[in-house]
């Protein structure tokens, strides 16, 4: 069979089937038609569905920004809000954000209820402890949440699990540049002093306070036309003898002898 035989067969053959094609009446069109709507409607609703899952994500990033947990007196509300962000979405990332700052926010909450510390800080430890273990999180997340993680170790006075945390900071290649590496090992070197109990020893009780003397009023020095309280003194006590002289004087007889008196 020569080239242009072959040519002229491959032509009837496509001919053919386009002429089949234009005939409605034909099976083979329609499966072919219903094939060709089943994938476009497909490919449509999926695109679609990809829009919607983008424009949630999107808002949910803004909705996690948008919660504030600096300010202890509003963080109750703050956490309720962390818990429904995290029970509603399935994007790891955003899960992990999430959670870090629901750690964040417990570990501020127990300024304001003392009284809840421990058990507050332990939900902390459950928070940072599962972005740990979810894979396909960002290495800086993961680093925050593993050095917070080691922190409220340290306020549960769990030193062996934070020595441990802070070591895995530095040991791990994933970590080694961010800037939590550095901040563990410096937890490291003072973890050893942390660790050791403060004992208050009864002693003495403190020396009392010295006496500060009262100081009385100013006394200005004595006026020229005044005289002394020196010089009044003296002057009282020798008019005083020449009064009592003269009285003396005038009571007692003559002080000469009575034979030698004249008539």
């Amino acid at each position: 069979m020569d080239a242009d035989t072959r040519h002229q067969l491959k032509q009837n053959e496509f001919a053919e089937a386009l002429s089949r094609l234009r005939d409605f009446t034909d099976a083979r069109f329609w499966y072919c038609a219903i094939v060709i709507v089943i994938v476009a409607g497909g490919w449509a609703g999926y695109r679609l569905w990809q829009g919607q899952q983008a424009a949630t994500l999107e808002s949910n990033w803004s909705q996690l920004l948008a919660i504030r947990v600096v300010d202890p007196g509003g963080v109750g509300e703050s956490v309720n809000q962390l818990n429904a962000l995290i029970s509603d979405n399935s994007d790891r990332k955003l899960v992990a954000a999430a959670r870090l700052r629901l750690g964040n926010a417990l570990t501020l909450q127990t300024l304001m209820d003392p009284m809840r510390r421990e058990s507050l800080l332990r939900e902390a430890v459950e928070a940072y402890a599962a972005i740990a273990n979810t894979p396909e999180v960002p290495d800086s997340i993961t680093a925050a949440a593993t050095y917070a993680l080691g922190t409220a170790h340290e306020s549960l006075r769990e030193f062996d699990e934070a020595r441990r945390t802070y070591e895995a900071l530095g040991t791990e290649e994933r970590f080694a540049e961010t800037p939590f590496r550095e901040l563990a090992a410096q937890r490291l070197e003072t973890l050893d002093e942390v660790t050791v109990k403060v004992v208050f020893m009864p002693g003495q009780a403190p020396p009392p306070a010295p006496v500060v003397p009262e100081i009385g009023p100013e006394v200005g020095p004595p006026l020229d036309n005044q005289p002394t309280s020196d010089e009044s003194s003296g002057g009282s006590t020798e008019a005083g003898a020449e009064s009592g002289t003269s009285r003396e004087a005038a009571q007692s007889p003559s002080s000469q002898p009575a034979d030698t008196q004249q008539p």
